[in-house]
């Protein structure tokens, strides 16, 4: 029989699993690094800012290249649209007739509102603005 004593100590249970405590080999310096290896870690940084340089790069051309169609396709809707009539008094041969009037040509902006809505003698009478009813401050001629 084998008392306590005479038996040479174990190495402790790892505590956490239940298993043998591992020793771990002596620390050893680290060796300075080879120039190969600087150069092996020092590649995925060239390869990543080349990388970076020709997206960059492309970026620039494909966003001339969307601005050149995004105006080809601008070009090419008001090429499609049908003509409006009767908005534009150069395109109908009359121009703005006075609100008041309704004889002579307007010519005289009211403000604050900002509308043509009367000729240079009409005006003088005016307290609001004909077309949408807001009490003018002031008039000015344009012409």
């Amino acid at each position: 029989m084998v008392r306590s004593r005479d038996r040479t100590p174990s190495p402790p249970l790892h505590r956490r699993w239940g298993g043998r405590a591992r020793t771990s080999p002596p620390a050893t310096p680290p060796s300075p690094p080879s120039p190969a290896a600087s150069s092996e870690s020092s590649l995925p940084e060239r390869n990543t800012m080349e990388l970076h340089q020709i997206i960059s790069q492309h970026t620039d051309g494909l966003r001339d290249i969307i601005r050149r169609t995004s105006e080809m396709n601008y070009q090419l809707f008001l090429s499609q649209l049908p003509p409006v009539q009767g908005t534009a008094p150069e395109s109908t041969g009359r121009s703005v007739i006075c609100r008041v009037c309704y004889s002579r040509a307007a010519c005289m902006l009211v403000l604050p509102c900002r509308h043509i809505c009367a000729c240079k003698s009409c005006e003088v009478t005016l307290t609001h603005c004909p077309i949408c009813a807001s009490t003018k401050a002031n008039a000015v001629e344009v012409s």
